[in-house]
Order: C-alpha cells, then structure tokens, then sequence
C-alpha cells in the first residue's frame, strides 16, 4: 500500500515538474525511497523466517 502512494505521489510530482533536472531529482529520490521499502520488507521477511526456525528447532 505504501509503495503504491509512493508511487502515486512520484508520478504526480513528475507531471508537475518542469525542468529535466527536477525530472531527475525526482525520480533519483523515489528510486532511493522504494529502495529504502524494498530492503526494510526484505529484512522483515528475513526476521520472521529466522524466528520460524528457531521456533521449529527449540520445539
């Protein structure tokens, strides 16, 4: 949900924009911020498997 209205948000400031380099920059900080979500959502995916295992080896 969030990566979506990231992604809305970005596409609204781009239409907006008017030079190319505030195109780029956009489009920069976006890439940085999804990054940023896609890691955060990999790490949490990571810990939740760890914690299964764990869980099946003190069982």
């Amino acid at each position: 949900m969030l990566k979506f209205f990231s992604f809305f948000v970005s596409l609204s400031f781009f239409a907006s924009a008017k030079t190319n380099w505030q195109k780029l920059k956009i489009n920069l900080e976006f890439n940085l911020a999804l990054t940023i979500v896609k890691s955060t959502t990999l790490a949490r995916v990571k810990i939740a498997i760890l914690a299964r295992v764990k869980e099946q080896l003190l069982l």
